[in-house]
């Protein structure tokens, strides 16, 4: 296929990967098929070896929210590509805010958005289950996820196509379109190296952790009297705003409203406010819960670069997240 983008190759990959909480993806195969020449490379774990292409600047890999795709390479222990680009961040950025209500685009919506032929997603979510068992698959079912696989390779080959204009502009166009690729590659690295934990002091705050927000509390609300316990009391909050003199916002039914943002309107006015604020703020964010720990006692989460509406990564602040197989 002539693709007129003078690249010797264009390489469209996917791995299917198994992908634990806190650990690196277990590789499970790959599938790269390259619009140039046509050729077809279908791996499966045992197969690896060195890349079974270049990965000079020569050519040109493309696939759909890429980082997940440089982790498998950084498992592998594969060099980066140098030329490569992520379809997610391109679909957001040439069509954010066109649509009406969210449209979240994962590369089903984004294919469909083009009148792309898609992968049921019912279909998407047995196979991922499948591969998420971690194996061992019996001949007819690798055989079938390599099919799977194979399709979304297709499904993003031919988005490809269908933004090529879009993302080939111009000089200016295309040099923001690589930069955004390769920084999927440093997300990458930043996912793969986690964040180290001190797991003795994690473990000690966790056997404390009551008692520290008690202490907290207790030092903090003896200037305000509206807790009992770690709750927080909106009568006895209604009693100090009144014994203060501190008029306050509330709904059309009558109640307080006790959201942040009014807390932080309130405190333009009556910066007296202050500690209380901060403490119900730091209360809400601070959830030391049971979360994932890799067996390196690093902690891991997938970033999800350009997820935000500008273009910001915007990892979850509620829970885990895994890179999708």
């Amino acid at each position: 296929m002539d693709t007129g983008l003078g690249f010797h190759a264009v390489w469209v990959l996917d791995f299917e990967f198994v992908a634990q909480h806190g650990e690196h993806p277990e590789v499970v195969c790959l599938v790269a098929h390259d619009l140039v020449s046509g050729a077809w490379i279908k791996l499966w774990n045992g197969e690896f070896g060195d890349p079974p292409f270049s990965l000079g600047a020569e050519c040109l890999f493309v696939a759909f929210s890429a980082a997940a795709e440089w982790s498998c390479f950084l498992a592998l222990g594969w060099p980066m590509p140098q030329r490569c680009i992520d379809l997610y961040p391109e679909f957001i950025r040439v069509h954010n805010g066109k649509f009406e209500g969210k449209l979240y685009p994962s590369l089903i919506a984004a294919a469909s958005h083009f009148g792309i032929p898609v992968t049921v997603a019912a279909d998407k979510e047995t196979f991922r289950s499948l591969i998420m068992t971690g194996g061992p698959w019996s001949d007819a079912q690798r055989a079938e996820i390599l099919d799977y696989c194979s399709a979304d390779v297709r499904m993003t080959a031919d988005l490809f196509q269908a933004m090529r204009d879009e993302l080939f502009s111009g000089t200016t166009t295309l040099g923001g379109v690589l930069l955004r690729g390769r920084y999927t590659c440093a997300v990458a690295r930043m996912e793969r190296n986690g964040i180290p934990i001190d797991i003795d002091t994690l473990n000690l705050i966790q056997r404390n952790w009551e008692a520290i927000k008690l202490d907290l509390i207790a030092d903090i609300d003896k200037g305000f009297g509206v807790y009992e316990g770690s709750s927080f009391i909106t009568k006895k909050f209604a009693d100090y705003i009144q014994r203060a003199d501190i008029p306050w916002p509330t709904h059309p039914s009558g109640a307080l409203k006790l959201d942040d943002d009014t807390f932080r309107e309130r405190l333009k006015t009556y910066p007296i406010l202050a500690p209380l604020r901060e403490l119900r703020h730091n209360l809400d964010g601070l959830r030391l819960t049971s979360f994932s720990i890799g067996s390196d006692d690093r902690k891991r989460t997938a970033l999800m670069p350009f997820a935000s509406k500008t273009g910001r990564n915007q990892p979850s602040n509620t829970s885990d997240r895994v890179l999708a197989a």
